[in-house]
């Protein structure tokens, strides 16, 4: 390359393509520079007039672009690991279906961004501004939104970790996962990969090709959809964080038989390929792709026990990935069974309270999902319906069991009821007795 990218000012330069690894492009005049597919690798990006420029799928990782100018950029698909971003300003940037977690934005100006199913995992946002941002369908799960602004046209508080929706359900369900690893790991006992990082991406396109083609020879559909989800989400399997699970859940999976192959390439493919509805691409997010690769193994082992396997691995995984236990039927159960108890009837509002917690929890551990997250969410329950302990009463209504209510069923019966006894022994309600 014979321009020197530190003294040019020159707009629109052509730089798509272009290894600019380790490169000192500080304060560089880079305004509508084409870098689509540029390795900017450890780059060092300070200060640097990126205005307008257009870095679809470049390589930006470890790169430094503090305090870097990035009005109206493209940076959508671009590899972001590792960028330090503080006080960068954004304003205006496409960040659509970008894979942000971990980054600093600290103090970052990302005023009227597009954030469309970006993901901001465990971020630093501390001061970032992000008034009229698009923020359809961002995740923020973890990340710090210490005095973070989003209004007007944004949240105008907090947003919710996971946006509401079928397509942000993978995500909910792998932070539940995280919490149950090691016992994951333990059952399914894989080896670590001992291989070179950039050994990792050719090896899963390898292993998952070669088994569609063993189990569904001839059939491009199922290449084409595996190509397209493996392309978008590539670039990320090399995050050092996730790399040894995805690796062992991928080799457990393909070491099974062909129908256990069989329900992990299915489903994998068709939640990675149909994760929005509507037209244009529904394609998972890059984030939802990666998550799969793991959960699928949950996905696939629920289908092979739903008849009661008799192979003892799959059944501690459906126990473990496949919880049995909701919250919401541990509740009504303690409101059935316990809250009519005498000794229930005479504690205070806290003790109810705690046997009600303590409760929930043993049920979660009956069932395989006493984990910090299902605790965390009994604890908020319990919080949410904290009125009730204090007269046995939960939404206006007293346990149903209770000698008040049992006394006061008379008073409970409808006109309807109240028909005679010649009536309610009708050959006609006989038979819609039997009819139910």
């Amino acid at each position: 390359m014979d321009i020197n990218l530190q003294t040019n000012r020159e707009e629109g330069l052509d730089l798509a393509g272009t290894d600019l690894t380790g490169q000192n492009l500080q304060n560089a005049f880079l305004v509508g520079a084409d870098l689509r597919g540029a390795n900017l690798t450890r780059a060092n990006l300070t200060g640097a007039d990126l205005r307008g420029a257009n870095l679809f799928d470049a390589n930006l990782t470890r790169a430094n672009l503090t305090g870097a100018d990035l009005r109206g950029a493209n940076l959508e698909n671009a590899n972001l690991d590792e960028t330090d971003l503080r006080g960068v300003n954004l304003t205006g940037t496409d960040f659509e279906d970008a894979y942000l977690e971990g980054l600093n934005f600290e103090g970052a100006n990302l005023t009227r961004a597009t954030l469309t199913h970006a993901d901001f995992t465990r971020a630093n946002l501390t001061g970032a501004i992000l008034t009229g941002a698009n923020l359809t369908g961002t995740i923020f799960s973890g990340a710090n939104l210490t005095g973070t602004i989003f209004t007007p046209n944004g949240y105008g508080r907090v947003p919710p970790p996971f946006p509401d929706g079928v397509a942000y359900e993978v995500h909910r369900a792998f932070a539940e996962f995280l919490s149950k690893e090691d016992k994951y790991l333990d059952i399914i006992r894989q080896p670590n990969f001992t291989g070179q990082a950039a050994e990792f991406v050719p090896f899963v396109e390898d292993i998952f090709k070669r088994n569609i083609a063993e189990l569904y020879p001839g059939d491009e559909n199922k290449l084409g959809q595996f190509n397209r989800v493996f392309n978008k989400g590539k670039d990320y399997l090399r995050n050092p964080e996730y790399l040894q699970l995805i690796y062992k859940s991928i080799t457990f999976a393909f070491s099974q038989g062909n129908d256990f192959k069989d329900q992990y390439i299915t489903t994998f493919l068709d939640e990675t390929c149909n994760a929005y509805t509507g037209a244009g691409d529904n394609t998972s997010c890059v984030k939802g792709i990666v998550e799969r690769f793991v959960l699928s193994v949950g996905n696939a082992v629920q289908i092979l026990c739903i008849d009661n396997c008799e192979n003892e691995t799959y059944k501690k995984l459906d126990r473990l990935l496949n919880s049995k236990f909701t919250i919401g039927d541990a509740a009504s159960s303690w409101w059935e069974n316990e809250a009519t108890k005498q000794e229930i009837i005479d504690m205070n509002k806290s003790g109810r309270k705690a046997h009600f917690i303590a409760y929930l929890t043993a049920e979660a551990e009956r069932l395989d999902s006493n984990n910090a997250l299902t605790m965390t969410n009994i604890n908020d329950y319990a919080d949410s319906i904290d009125y009730s302990f204090e007269s046995l009463q939960l939404g206006g209504r007293k346990s149903r069991k209770s000698k008040k209510s049992r006394k006061s069923r008379k008073s409970r019966k409808s006109k309807q009821s109240k028909k005679s006894k010649q009536s309610r022994k009708s050959k006609q309600s006989r038979k819609s007795k039997k009819s139910r």
